[in-house]
């Protein structure tokens, strides 16, 4: 039988006094004599007392000093920058165009941003670089760490160049770096992925001429296959998935009795290897122009044609490997014209000359819905110039052939689609068949050309 414990009531009464001895359940700490402590007060909000720049506005490639302060959390300076600390001064870096930077303070008790804006401008010079360069029909592109490579084109030599320079923006020098298995001018020289380039096409003294990559750092050129047709005043481009698309063209044995091509091929950087696609364009072309469009299409543009069947614009779609027209404002034959690409990926055609060889002053503006509009005309109906786009959306253009009486030009100009053409300072020198390439620092190094007499313009210029 189960036995009461006789302690129970005893144990009980003990637990209901240590109870109350507790003085219960919740509450904060006590202190005797006071009540519960009050919860500590949340931490202010972050506050930004000070973003500022050390000027006004600056030059293109200089460098901007901002100062900081701020309190309640921690902060960074978008883009480019990185994390900062209140009471700091810190060195954006190089000045391309016009910019802008968020300071941005966070915590948690909220998030605060303020934008600071740097207006940047050209001085409206050019410095004259102190060693000779003496070339036409060259190309000059870009590459990966800031430098400039310049290759082939007629320098002053009984056969065509195989030089490939290389041009130092941090020493204003052209040094020699390597050599084309044959010298050759008016080809393409396209930046792959990987920083080499692919250099096709043009003429020369060879009767077949394969493509060549061109390493720039060690300034080695590699065979890569000869392309399906041999050709001048062509376009080439490089595709969003890395290929390269060649179209048109001057050819020896295609578009009788112009020998002006409709064919289009694609190097494919897997294989080294150019293929030579089943369509073709839509008309033929030759002094055309050839941009790659955010969506990954290509707009070709203008070019001189045979004549029959022409269209100002068409687009190649690398998906499906086709082309179809482009609706647009004019279809008159229109080359050796520029196409520059806006920041928005909208493009800009200025320039050229009619099928008469007469410069144009007609600017027109496809939208990147391929859509296209006459816009604002040139100061000055321009052909064979070399042109670069600003950070700010302005294209510069520099030298050429100026309308009336086909005169090679020094003459100089901005243009924007809403101002139109504006006057900037004009080339020492007039010039024909010269480079102009938009440096890392904004800054535009114009290298080459020939001036009136058909003499070769000696020296290189940087415009700043």
């Amino acid at each position: 039988m189960y036995a009461r414990n006789p302690f129970l009531p005893a144990v009980g009464m003990m637990v209901l006094f240590g109870l109350a001895g507790c003085g219960g359940s919740g509450g904060g700490t006590n202190t005797p004599g006071q009540g519960p402590v009050p919860a500590p007060p949340p931490p202010p909000p972050p506050a930004i007392q000070a973003f500022s720049a050390d000027k006004v506005d600056y030059f293109v490639g200089e460098r901007a000093t901002l100062t900081v302060r701020f309190s309640g959390g921690n902060g960074r300076i978008e883009p480019d920058i990185g994390v900062v600390t209140s009471g700091a001064s810190v060195s954006t870096p190089v000045l391309d165009g016009s910019r802008e930077f968020r300071l941005v303070v966070e915590s948690t008790a909220g998030t605060v941003t303020r934008t600071l804006s740097l207006p940047v401008r050209y001085r409206d010079q050019y410095r004259v670089l102190g060693v000779p360069f003496a070339s036409r029909g060259h190309s000059a592109t870009l590459a990966d760490d800031g430098t400039v490579l310049l290759i082939g084109g007629s320098r002053g030599e009984r056969t065509l160049s195989d030089a490939i320079n290389r041009y130092e923006p941090a020493f204003g020098t052209f040094q020699r770096v390597g050599s084309l298995a044959a010298g050759r001018e008016g080809h393409t020289a396209v930046r792959l992925r990987d920083g080499r380039i692919l250099v096709s096409g043009g003429e020369s003294a060879l009767p077949t001429l394969t493509a060549e990559i061109v390493d720039p750092r060690s300034g080695a050129a590699t065979p890569t296959g000869a392309p399906r047709v041999q050709r001048t005043m062509h376009a080439a481009v490089r595709l969003a998935d890395g290929r390269v698309l060649v179209t048109g063209g001057q050819t020896a044995g295609e578009g009788a009795p112009l020998g002006i091509s409709r064919s289009a091929e694609i190097w494919d950087p897997a294989t080294g290897q150019f293929r030579l696609l089943g369509a073709t364009l839509v008309a033929p072309r030759a002094g055309h122009t050839a941009t790659l469009m955010p969506d990954g299409r290509v707009l070709v543009v203008g070019g001189f044609s045979t004549g029959r069947g022409y269209e100002f614009a068409e687009v190649f779609d690398p998906t499906t490997e086709t082309f179809a027209v482009v609706a647009s404002v004019e279809n008159r034959e229109r080359g050796l014209h520029v196409a520059v690409q806006r920041p928005d990926g909208s493009v800009l055609i200025l320039g050229g000359e009619s099928a008469t060889a007469e410069p144009l002053a007609g600017v027109y503006h496809f939208r990147t819905d391929l859509t296209s509009e006459r816009v604002a005309d040139l100061l000055e109906a321009r052909t064979l110039t070399s042109a670069i786009g600003t950070r700010d959306g302005e294209v510069l253009m520099f030298g050429g052939e100026i309308w009336p009486g086909n005169l090679i030009t020094g003459k100089a100009e901005g243009y924007t689609a809403l101002r139109g053409g504006f006057p900037i300072l004009g080339l020492p020198q007039p010039r024909i068949g010269h480079t102009a390439t938009r440096l890392d620092d904004g800054r535009v190094l114009i290298a080459g050309g020939e001036t009136r007499g058909g003499l070769l313009v000696p020296g290189a210029l940087v415009y700043e």
